[in-house]
């Protein structure tokens, strides 16, 4: 993939904050790659650009391009070698935001064995520090190699398929009760859309016959609560990579509180069966159905902070 690839892409779909892995930038080059925005469109965003120290070797480099608002909130920077990097934010109200995107090795090499066992140890260590404070936030984005249901989350080239859960970076993350966002997301669309759920492109990365979900995003319990869509962006058409983009939207109430009166009491309206009018009905429906859908998000945030997925 080309500088002005990545630029638009993050444009086009007005990314703020996007998560780069395999880039392979050797040492020298990487300090001066996307150091300025190619496009000189005054409407584009403006980035600032980390990375891991640098490797041109296969499987290696890792970098995260940030908003240049919200880069103003960046306090520090930690690497893993060439296969993760973690942002820490800072806001009002005391709230700190860890973002860390990783390449989890596969578990092909005796070699990658040894990383992967440091790369957790690094990952317990970090978050665990972290998310022992109730305002800090941690959102875990990249290339994890494993998927949380081969049955879902690959293609069925084989029915005799596994369903148990892969890696023990997912392992971890779900018994800490963190959230898969594609996965939360797709089954509150299966519950109340069941056409759009079906209609979303289902695998981020593609090789001939082979297909599988193995980009994710995954928020820490306490950053579940503004998680308001998940989806695969389709690279086909803009990015020469054989990945599409996992992406998650969230609420906004790091720098944007809630507003206060989100929790007053709303007035509540009785219909009579026998005067109320069509457009009364209509109304209630519609009412009935926002208050219905907004119940159904709830039960199932809350029943995947109880359960683990």
């Amino acid at each position: 993939m080309t500088q002005q690839q990545i630029i638009d892409f993050a444009n086009n779909y007005q990314l703020d904050i996007l998560g780069l892995t395999e880039t392979q930038h050797s040492p020298h080059n990487q300090f001066h790659i996307l150091k300025n925005n190619l496009n000189q469109n005054p409407n584009d965003k403006e980035f600032t650009y980390y990375w891991t120290k640098g490797s041109e070797t296969h499987n290696h480099g890792v970098g995260i391009m940030v908003e240049k608002q919200l880069n103003k909130h960046v306090t520090s920077i930690q690497t893993f070698e060439n296969h993760a990097i973690t942002l820490d934010m800072v806001f009002k109200r005391k709230i700190k935001v860890k973002i860390i995107t990783i390449y989890f090795l596969p578990a092909n090499r005796p070699a990658n064995l040894v990383l992967r066992t440091r790369l957790m140890e690094w990952i317990k260590t970090i978050t665990k520090k972290f998310n022992s404070t109730d305002t800090n936030r941690i959102i875990i984005l990249g290339d994890f190699n494993s998927v949380k249901d081969p049955t879902i989350d690959r293609s069925a080239t084989s029915k005799y398929r596994s369903n148990k859960m892969e890696g023990p970076l997912l392992k971890y993350l779900t018994n800490k009760n963190y959230i898969d966002t594609f996965c939360t997301i797709q089954n509150i669309k299966l519950e109340t859309d069941t056409e759009d759920a079906t209609n979303t492109l289902q695998f981020t990365w593609t090789r001939n016959e082979s297909k599988s979900r193995i980009d994710q995003i995954w928020l820490s319990p306490k950053t579940a609560d503004i998680l308001i869509d998940a989806d695969i962006i389709d690279t086909e058409e803009e990015i020469a990579t054989d990945h599409h983009c996992a992406r998650a939207i969230l609420l906004d109430t790091f720098r944007k509180p809630l507003p206060s009166n989100i929790y007053k009491q709303k007035t509540q309206y009785r219909y009579n069966l026998n005067t109320t009018q069509k457009e009364n009905w209509d109304k209630f429906a519609k009412e009935f159905l926002i208050k219905q859908s907004q119940q159904q998000i709830l039960h199932i945030l809350n029943g995947n902070k109880s359960n683990p997925i």
